[in-house]
């Protein structure tokens, strides 16, 4: 008896930290690869701001877009070539002021590459010294 009660628990225990830790893999929720401006809003509005997110889409497609409009409000898409860093992209999608469930996202690329990943965070998950140019 004691035996199988010593097995349950550890089993027991083993399931609650392998849980424990599986929470903490979960760190991306989603990466959506896009590939058409009619795309990007109605994904990047619908999508799960609990966690956060990478965003796979053409250059030129980005280069397209300055605002995407949510039920939240409205981010406001920059894309900006880098005079101080010359042949780079800068990618920034900014949240509406004073929004905390929404992404803040950022993104640097050659400005020769064909797609560029932009990484967006929880704006409570940005850091404090980050600021909108």
């Amino acid at each position: 008896m004691k035996k199988q009660l010593a097995a349950s628990l550890l089993i027991l225990a083993s399931f609650v930290t392998q849980s424990a830790f599986a929470k903490d893999e979960g760190i991306i929720h989603g990466i959506y690869t896009l590939s058409e401006s009619n795309e990007v809003e109605p994904v990047f509005c619908t999508a799960s701001k609990f966690h956060q997110a990478i965003f796979i889409l053409p250059l030129k497609v980005v280069k397209g877009i300055d605002q995407l409009r949510c039920s939240q409000g409205v981010s406001t898409v920059r894309v900006t070539e880098l005079t101080d860093d010359p042949g780079h992209v800068l990618v920034n999608i900014d949240p509406p002021n004073g929004v905390k469930n929404t992404f803040d996202c950022d993104a640097k690329a050659d400005v020769g590459m064909q797609a560029v990943a932009i990484n967006c965070l929880r704006v409570k998950d940005e850091s404090a010294s980050h600021r909108s140019q």
